[in-house]
């Protein structure tokens, strides 16, 4: 799947192994056709650059100390968390929801 335009990914992730193993968490992403941001979850306000990746999404990235992988198919998106400290793994469930534009306003 390709990202084509700004859109809003957000689903619910679950840790596998390690700390607090069995807990549910939220993930929410703003992806458009060169950037990754975080909104929410243990990256939260960090900015990834797709141009040295894929726009496809089918990648592992680096982000600090941890290692996000990137598995889309249809319309979810599957992101694993590989997270050093704590030590956990988390595996999140994501779905799409296009951003509407909104007109900016200048103010004098």
């Amino acid at each position: 799947m390709s990202i084509m335009a700004r859109e809003i990914w957000r689903g619910k992730g679950q840790i596998i192994r390690g700390e607090g193993e069995g807990g549910l968490l939220n993930l929410i992403l703003e992806i458009d056709d060169n950037t990754i941001k975080f909104l929410s979850g243990p990256s939260q306000n960090q900015v990834i650059s797709l141009n040295s990746y894929s726009s496809h999404l089918n990648n592992s990235i680096a982000v600090m100390d941890d290692t996000w992988h990137f598995q889309s198919q249809n319309s979810e998106l599957t992101v694993t968390l590989y997270q050093k400290k704590p030590y956990r793994v988390i595996v999140y469930k994501l779905y799409t929801s296009p951003i509407i534009s909104q007109p900016r306003f200048q103010f004098p």
